[in-house]
């Protein structure tokens, strides 16, 4: 369970404008939950048989059932609670599908206000049921009466004893609506606690999942929201997540996004595009939300090979610092660039011809602009690689996470190649990687695959299927959908397809 530091009520902003409803405004039972272990096991070829979501992707009519896959919740030390893999788990693999607790939605591309659920919570708008009631209730204990977090109880757990928490799933056929509101719940709970509860636990999005929506039909509504979500909420955090989760319809949806060893922590990325900043910038904003200094492999590793030299004899550390003041410089470099720019030769003083230069991008400006940003990203990767030492694979991963740090400047770098009239390929597998090792199974990783897979297709040769470098692209692609997804999809009619196509139609509807 998180850390954090709430203001209380009264010192909070106003709520913005948002189409909200509570829980009650459906009342129906949920699905049978599918029983832990329920979709099929995973084959010596990593696959899972059976995904109780492969549906859902494709039919807005069916709804997620509750699930429950190989997890624990545990104590860990210095953490509290947390979850862990019972079993050796593979890419895409279920972990969970939890019911909200409180969900407020809003216009597409909007995220409501805290205090929009909040609102919800208090009105008695958003209705309790047993199960949903021992969550809420079970989330605002972690503070005190004031909201703030609550001491540790003396002596502690042993680690990964079990952690005393509500049962993971909601019992069958209980109402998916209905029951207590706040009033009933609030002797055991203050409204700082409730707010507290709200500003630790929640997530929220401008959209439910995107491809996954789109799959489903135009009968799938997408619309922003902010909810609670019990069993999530036990998920820690970390700069280089093995897991992913996202909403599909009102459903947090959690899966593994790389290879878990059984006994492992699962942890998910609290930071969202936050995570791809550098080390000073990531403690810095989860301390400011979550009030926790974050001791991932990452964080760690990041700040040990600080010191490393980069070919131009700065430090990785120094390299990496500097990021955040050139960056917006760079950028707003860059749109001067695609925008306008010199123009030289005949009719160079010609009004009509000025004003249709104005708006051509200056090519040899954005060869200039792309020169000077491969210097600074060859000197990061660099430092990366020579931090590495003789271990390739330390120097890889490394390399990876230092390219998240810096990821803005190989998005930069491509957007000036690409104006340039460069080619961008080796920028683009760059970026990806990073991906892969840092945010798998995210939708930017879906996204930054689709534009990778594009890119190799538009190439000279590559609308050949089989030229190797749009082959590459494409398995890239059917990974990151599964990692998503769920390796069931390899054994769909025609669902990872749907999927691929889906999300190529999310990649431009999103800006990345």
């Amino acid at each position: 369970m998180r850390a954090h530091r709430a203001a209380p009520p009264a010192a909070r902003a106003a709520p913005v404008g948002c189409c909200s409803r509570g829980a009650a405004a459906r009342r129906r039972r949920r699905p049978a939950a599918a029983p832990a272990g329920a979709a099929g096991p995973v084959t010596d070829s990593g696959q899972q048989q059976g995904d109780p979501l492969a549906a859902v992707y494709v039919d807005a009519r069916a709804e997620p059932p509750p699930f429950l896959g190989p997890v624990a919740a545990v104590h860990l030390p210095g953490k509290g609670r947390g979850l862990v893999a019972t079993s050796a788990l593979v890419p895409g693999q279920l972990l969970l599908v939890s019911p909200p607790l409180a969900l407020v939605r809003c216009e597409m591309g909007n995220i409501p206000d805290h205090d929009a659920l909040l609102d919800a919570v208090v009105s008695g708008a958003a209705r309790f049921t047993p199960w949903t009631a021992a969550w809420l209730t079970a989330l605002a204990a972690t503070t005190d009466d004031d909201g703030n977090p609550a001491a540790p109880p003396t002596g502690g757990a042993p680690a990964r004893a079990p952690a005393a928490v509500p049962p993971m799933l909601p019992p069958p056929g209980e109402p998916e609506a209905g029951g207590v509101g706040f009033d009933e719940l609030r002797p055991g709970m203050t409204l700082e606690q409730l707010w507290a509860a709200i500003v630790l636990n929640c997530y929220g999005e401008g959209y439910q999942d995107l491809p996954a929506t789109l799959a489903a039909g135009p009968d799938a509504a997408l619309s922003g929201h902010l909810g609670l979500w019990g069993p999530f909420s036990l998920l820690n955090h970390a700069c280089c997540p093995n897991a992913v989760a996202y909403t599909l319809r009102d459903a947090m949806v959690v899966r593994a996004a790389a290879a878990v060893a059984e006994g492992e922590e699962l942890c998910i990325n609290y930071l969202g595009r936050g995570a791809l900043e550098p080390l000073a910038q990531r403690q810095a904003n989860l301390d400011a939300s979550y009030g926790f200094t974050c001791t991932c492999a990452r964080c760690v590793d990041e700040a040990a090979a600080a010191g490393a030299a980069a070919p131009s004899g700065a430090s990785l550390g120094e390299l990496l610092a500097g990021l955040v003041d050139a960056v917006p410089a760079w950028d707003e470099r860059l749109a001067q660039l695609l925008g306008g720019g010199a123009r030289d030769g005949p009719g160079a003083d010609d009004g009509e011809s000025a004003a249709g230069a104005a708006t051509q991008p200056d090519r040899a400006g954005l060869a200039q602009l792309a020169a000077e940003l491969q210097a600074r990203w060859r000197d990061v990767d660099g430092a990366a690689a020579a931090a590495g030492g003789g271990d390739a694979a330390a120097a890889a991963r490394l390399r990876a996470w230092t390219g998240a740090s810096a990821f803005d400047l190989l998005g930069l770098l491509h957007e000036a190649q690409a104006g340039a009239g460069q080619p961008a390929g080796a920028t683009l597998d760059a970026v990806l990687r990073v991906c892969e090792q840092v945010c798998p199974g995210s939708d930017l990783h879906v996204f930054e695959a689709v534009r990778r897979l594009a890119a190799a297709q538009a190439a000279p040769g590559g609308a050949d299927d089989g030229a190797p470098a749009a082959r590459a692209a494409s398995d890239a692609l059917a990974r990151a959908v599964v990692a998503r997804y769920g390796p069931a999809l390899l054994h769909g009619d025609g669902a990872l397809a749907r999927l691929v196509a889906a999300s190529v139609e999310a990649c431009h509807m999103v800006r990345l």
